[in-house]
């Protein structure tokens, strides 16, 4: 079983900011964006998605 200590510390270095090598496939502009960002900052860069999603499907809901 991993050590809590080892756990505890994992996780706070995925809160931090971090980088993404140029030639990671599959990345958009806007995911490497948000792997820049603080935690703070990357709450609310996808609080901002959600809610340009949500209008997004209330549009097409209204056109059906």
């Amino acid at each position: 079983m991993v050590e809590s200590d080892i756990i505890k510390k994992a996780s706070l270095h995925l809160l931090e900011p971090y980088t993404m090598p140029a030639e990671c496939p599959y990345l958009s502009e806007d995911q490497r964006e948000l792997c820049k960002l603080d935690l703070e900052k990357r709450g609310e860069w996808m609080a901002e998605w959600l809610l340009l999603a949500s209008q997004t499907d209330e549009e097409t809901d209204a056109h059906e």
